[in-house]
């Protein structure tokens, strides 16, 4: 057998730019992970506003919010007074009071009108010297109209009016300016 000679070749230590190589690359990795250590600290500070901002903003709106519920207050002394005269006002009291107006029928005197806003109800008391004067009172009363918008209610024939004549009361409702028929 033949004896072989070998020849080990030592590699030669990395020169000066190797190392410069492995130190910049060091140092790089140093600034990336100071960077990511400002970044989270950053990012912890941005959490810690938007938190504060979201409570300002909760407060905020509950305050708004408690503004905005009126404290129940009692109803003003007069505004029975003042709901009875809206009512009145939607009435057509003006068209109630011009039919009225408009009939005279010989035999019957109108005594007194009750006008009831809250029923958007006529109540007319009329002194009657016959029935038959009565009822020709009421057809002139609904003349003219598409339905029957007033109609008697009672009628006493003895003499209990203020001059000894029977009375009798005619009511008629207004809704909106039309009739509804009365009913007790």
């Amino acid at each position: 057998m033949k004896r072989i000679e070998v020849d080990f070749v030592r590699r030669q230590p990395p020169g000066p730019a190797w190392w410069g190589l492995a130190v910049l690359l060091l140092v790089a990795a140093f600034a990336l992970v100071a960077w990511g250590w400002v970044l989270r600290a950053d990012a912890a500070d941005l959490r810690s506003q938007i938190r504060q901002s979201d409570e300002r903003a909760n407060a905020l709106a509950l305050q708004a919010s408690r503004r905005s519920e009126a404290p129940v207050q009692p109803p003003p002394a007069y505004a029975a007074d003042a709901n009875a005269a809206l009512r009145l006002q939607r009435m057509p009291l003006d068209a109630a009071l011009a039919s009225l107006e408009a009939v005279g029928t010989v035999g019957v005197l109108p005594v007194s009108v009750d006008v009831n806003a809250a029923d958007a109800m006529v109540r007319v008391q009329v002194e009657f010297s016959t029935y038959e004067a009565l009822l020709k009172y009421l057809e002139d009363l609904n003349a003219g109209e598409p339905s029957e918008r007033w109609s008697l209610a009672t009628a006493q024939g003895t003499g209990l009016g203020a001059t000894g004549r029977p009375t009798a009361l005619i009511v008629s409702r207004w809704r909106g300016g039309q009739a509804v028929p009365y009913s007790r």
